[in-house]
């Protein structure tokens, strides 16, 4: 393992490790992380793993899309935590360019999994009761769900290039994360979702209404019954519809891109901006770059790049020196 370390450290003498979720494997980290400045991005995490605790144990910055868990690894000796929105790339999501016009293949659809936690698949089989909805994915996850909802309808299997025409043929897409109660925890669902221009209908999150206006960037239930009714609102507003789609899309474009993120990033590790931890809705609001776009121009950030359907990041430069050279890998996938 010495060797391999010393290879990867002259073959690529990097500045900075960036490792999504835990994909470096785990004696490679503990090496790493003692030698180059290291962060992780869990962008998916929803509970604490006392494996995770370890091996995120020597990183310079760990970032976590829910603030529930930041408090929780610091409270485990993870100081340098931070809160970090999920986002997207408009590399591999954006609208869905078609030579005929498009047409609309469905009214409900939901892209993603059953997920580890809570009850997606029980709340689609309900709502199935009234709607056809129409499931995008993996099928292997979804089999014993399929076996135990004879209702719930799995369409075909979707990859990330899928995406954008998966939104633009279906006049809703669904947002159902696994946590509804943690405060400004989003699947990465909804960053994806806007940016490829659908209308996103999801269930309520505490915080959403500090970050998106409901009815004008998306639309947002509470309950069950809520959820039926905007369903059935919105199916019969279709130019309501169109003009939220295009709300959402163009806001997540000005300052949620995973090039926004990766800025944030590098303006921690320079000390230009502070770790964020949200308190709750009532405490006081996450810094402004979460809340309002960092940027209202398109041009990218200086010689930083983002993969997100490969789930990589690379940061050949900051926005001032140090300059950051990063490399890092992992995949990326919906929970």
């Amino acid at each position: 393992m010495h060797l391999l370390t010393r290879y990867i450290r002259k073959r690529f003498d990097p500045d900075l490790l960036f490792v999504f979720y835990h994909d470096l494997p785990r004696d490679l980290m503990a090496a790493f992380s003692r030698e180059v400045p290291t962060v992780v991005w869990m962008e998916e995490q929803t509970e604490t793993d006392p494996a995770h605790i370890d091996y995120v144990r020597d990183v310079r910055l760990l970032c976590l899309s829910t603030p529930r868990l930041v408090r929780e690894y610091r409270s485990h000796g993870i100081d340098a935590s931070t809160f970090m929105l999920s986002g997207f790339s408009p590399k591999f999501h954006e609208p869905y360019q078609a030579e005929q016009p498009i047409t609309y293949d469905r009214d409900i659809a939901f892209i993603g999994g059953p997920g580890h936690t809570g009850d997606r698949s029980g709340f689609l089989a309900w709502l199935a009761q009234w709607h056809r909805i129409d499931i995008f994915g993996r099928v292997e996850p979804w089999l014993p769900y399929l076996r135990r909802y004879p209702q719930l309808r799995f369409a075909r299997e979707a990859r990330p290039s899928d995406y954008a025409e998966i939104c633009a043929r279906s006049r809703i897409v669904l947002g159902l994360n696994q946590d509804h109660q943690s405060p400004y925890y989003f699947s990465n669902r909804l960053f994806l979702t806007l940016a490829c221009r659908g209308f996103h209908l999801i269930h309520y999150v505490p915080g959403t209404e500090k970050l998106f206006v409901d009815g004008r960037h998306l639309a947002w239930f509470r309950d069950r019954e809520e959820c039926l009714e905007r369903i059935s609102y919105y199916l019969d507003h279709p130019a309501e519809r169109e003009a939220i789609a295009q709300a959402g899309y163009d806001l997540v474009s000005k300052g949620h891109r995973y090039e926004d993120r990766v800025a944030d990033i590098l303006a921690i590790l320079a000390g230009e901006q502070q770790l964020c931890c949200p308190e709750g809705v009532e405490g006081p609001l996450p810094p402004r770059t979460l809340l309002q776009p960092r940027r209202v121009d398109s041009a990218p950030l200086a010689a930083a790049t983002v993969d997100s359907e490969r789930g990589r990041a690379f940061a050949s430069g900051g926005p001032a020196e140090p300059r950051w050279r990063a490399t890092g890998g992992s995949r990326a996938g919906l929970s």
